[in-house]
């Protein structure tokens, strides 16, 4: 059996090889002074136990300055009296004003990790994300704690170890920002303000400056709008890079106003929203959710929120859209990148140039940046993002847009400031320009003015070296149309289209009339699309995807550039996914995904990128076999798909391309009712008409 010297030493060398600072007897006492004080206390009253004094301390760094465990080590076989000794130590330097929240007893066979509660004086053990105590873990596999994990549960409300916070489930993520949309609602912040503020917080949360006051006791709704900014300030410093640094210096200036009040004695909306936050909003939703609040502080450092989700939640909840605008959800932007990838047939990488004419706050950019370096790990992730930020490309007209823009590409990893003011193709938005022409007069053969940001993104690619400038893919959800003789989203798609690379991809949300409108614009610009493109592919979206903020029929449209235009001997594939694996939630008026795995199953969730239902069956990579079902794209790749009511593959018809014809997938797919679903459905309808008349007859409500 071991001695209680062998445990020490065996104890000591298990600390250092995890990297936790421990400090035994007399020295760790002479290096925190309130400890020392606190344990001249504690040996009186933890005499009946032991020596008067804890074997040893782990700081949570080397200065000493926060003791995180106090340790008893026993002989092998006195592991009971080990633990009860640890925790009267922590128990009575807490009663000398001393907080010290872990309690740790070992005897050579056994390792305990306790937590403590002041508020209820009492001791639990510490568990591990997966339910397992540190006990049992050292019992199964002598595994000892490692730094982040003691340093996690010291941090923690009750000693247990979260999930990592970044894959937190959607629920916790939806009520944390619409929690956080109704707070703002409530001081008064603007719509368009919300997202710029709450953009700030994020950024700022990354900031010690800033975390240390959200922890101060006397903080006020004002000092917290100066530390948000002076956290900002203090990370922008850091940026080693001029362009980029300069564009968020600008966000800088855009944001101070916001935040500091202007009279004397005054409290800025945005400021007291975050105070709100800080000290309301975030404890509540952590508890509710059994979540560790400094978990949640350490997560938003780490940038969980895609700032994309935000701005959905801010749009999608306020009383009225002044935005503008309507958000590309997540699972949509990574089903375009998939289509593109599939159909061109290799995936995205740091060789493509990727464009979006009307980036809003850079969602596809951002989904192009995260596919590119999603297999690399470590320092070689952070260099591709950082390389391949030179290759992003957004325009956007709306000032405060672009400043959100630019900082979630910039705490995406992107190293550059890619995300330029345009509204050059938004002529209703600029009064007594465009005068003399009509929708549907800017195609292909008029010329982008040489003012247009993307001639300035192109020298300087083509001056680092790149031969052929030109985007690669085109990623885009146009604006629609406003008004009736306004812009159209086609105009944009020509745009983006005439500045692709020979063979380039153009994918794009479009609204139904740009597929089906027979008006002289659309049919124009369908005609001039088949002369400079292939049409590869019209998908019909379900007809809730941006609700609740609009209510619009969309299609996503797949072309390539091709100078010799549409060629007719190619097949177009038409799909139709009316379901997408989400569905309205009553209660919220959002649309959210299955949260139970059965649920995740019938809409046939994937790995790759998360998507269901139909979207599943379009971009499936397996190979179709009689159980997996019929994915759509591979099928049509290989010879060509005929889902009833869903995909085909077909030739455009001589006349469809002559007169610019609609494209619409319900001209094409064969509609006719399945005669086993018509059985169906009569003797469903059969059933609830018996059901009926049963319950007239013995009485009821139906």
């Amino acid at each position: 059996m071991k001695t209680e010297t062998e445990c020490e030493i065996e104890l000591i060398a298990a600390l250092a090889a995890q990297g936790l600072v421990a400090h035994y007897q007399d020295s760790a006492y002479k290096k925190n002074k309130a400890l020392k004080s606190a344990l001249k206390g504690a040996s009186k009253s933890a005499s009946k136990n032991g020596t008067g004094k804890p074997d040893g301390v782990v700081f949570s760094d080397a200065s000493c300055d926060k003791p995180v465990a106090l340790i008893e080590v026993k002989g092998e076989g006195d592991f009971l009296q080990a633990r009860i000794e640890a925790q009267e130590y922590v128990r009575a330097v807490a009663a000398a004003k001393c907080f010290v929240p872990l309690a740790v007893g070992y005897d050579g066979a056994q390792l305990s990790v306790d937590f403590y509660d002041e508020t209820t004086d009492t001791f639990s053990p510490c568990l591990l994300s997966n339910g397992l105590s540190f006990m049992d873990r050292f019992g199964q596999s002598r595994c000892w704690p490692t730094e982040a994990e003691l340093l996690a549960a010291s941090r923690s409300s009750d000693g247990q170890l979260r999930e990592n916070i970044s894959v937190l489930e959607e629920a916790f993520t939806r009520d944390f920002i619409l929690q956080i949309n109704d707070t703002m609602q409530v001081a008064s912040v603007p719509v368009i303000d919300r997202v710029v503020i709450f953009t700030a917080f994020l950024v700022a949360c990354r900031s010690d400056v800033f975390r240390s006051a959200m922890k101060t006791e006397t903080i006020t709704a004002n000092r917290i709008g100066r530390q948000t900014l002076a956290g900002f300030e203090a990370l922008v410093e850091e940026v080693e890079d001029e362009e980029v640094r300069a564009g968020l210096e600008g966000f800088t200036a855009f944001i101070k106003p916001k935040l500091i009040a202007q009279g004397k004695g005054e409290e800025s909306n945005a400021a007291v929203a975050i105070y709100r936050i800080v000290k309301d909003d975030i404890p509540a939703l952590c508890a509710k959710h059994k979540k560790d609040v400094d978990d949640l502080i350490n997560a938003l450092n780490a940038s969980m929120f895609n700032l994309v989700d935000v701005y959905e939640a801010f749009q999608a909840y306020a009383p009225e859209n002044d935005l503008g605008q309507y958000f590309t959800p997540r699972h949509i932007v990574r089903a375009m990148i998939r289509l593109v990838e599939q159909f061109r047939g290799r995936k995205l990488d740091e060789t493509d140039i990727v464009y979006d004419p009307a980036c809003g706050v850079g969602g596809f950019l951002v989904g192009a940046l995260e596919r590119v370096a999603e297999s690399k790990h470590g320092q070689d992730r952070v260099l591709i993002k950082q390389a391949f930020g030179a290759r992003l490309l957004g325009c956007e007209p709306a000032a405060e847009i672009i400043q959100v823009a630019r900082i979630n590409l910039w705490m995406h990893g992107d190293g550059t400031s890619g995300i330029f003011k345009d509204s050059s193709l938004e002529r209703d938005h600029l009064p007594g320009k465009g005068k003399g022409t009509k929708p549907g007069d800017n195609g292909l053969d008029k010329t982008t003015p040489a003012s247009h940001p993307i001639h300035k993104v192109m020298a300087a690619l083509q001056a680092k070296g790149v031969s052929d400038p030109r985007p690669t893919v085109v990623l885009m959800n146009p604006p629609f149309p406003t008004k009736k003789k306004s812009y159209h989203a086609f105009e944009f798609v020509e745009h983006a289209l005439s500045h692709l690379r020979e063979g380039g991809w153009l994918c794009a949300v479009v609204p139904a009339t740009t597929i089906v409108s027979e008006d002289k614009a659309h049919v124009a610009f369908r005609k001039r699309m088949l002369r400079h493109a292939q049409l590869a592919a019209v998908v019909g979206m379900p007809a809730d995807l941006f609700a609740p903020g609009a209510s619009v029929n969309t299609y996503l449209l797949l072309l390539q550039k091709q100078a010799t235009g549409h060629q007719a001997n190619r097949s177009v594939l038409f799909a139709r996914c009316p379901d997408d694996g989400y569905a309205m939630d009553k209660s919220t008026q959002r649309r959210v995904a299955p949260k139970s795995e059965s649920g995740k199953a019938l809409r046939r969730w994937t790995k790759d990128g998360d998507f269901g239902g139909h979207l599943a069956d379009l971009l499936a990579y397996n190979k179709p076999t009689k159980t997996q079902g019929d994915w759509w794209v591979k099928l049509h790749k290989e010879g060509g798909v005929d889902v009833h009511r869903h995909a085909l593959s077909a030739n455009l018809p001589k006349d469809t391309i002559d007169n610019g014809s609609e494209w619409s997938p319900e001209k094409f797919i064969n509609d006719q009712v399945d005669p086993a679903e018509l059985l169906r459905l009569a003797n469903r309808i059969y059933a609830e008409a018996q059901a009926y008349e049963l319950v007239k007859t013995v009485g009821g409500v139906w």
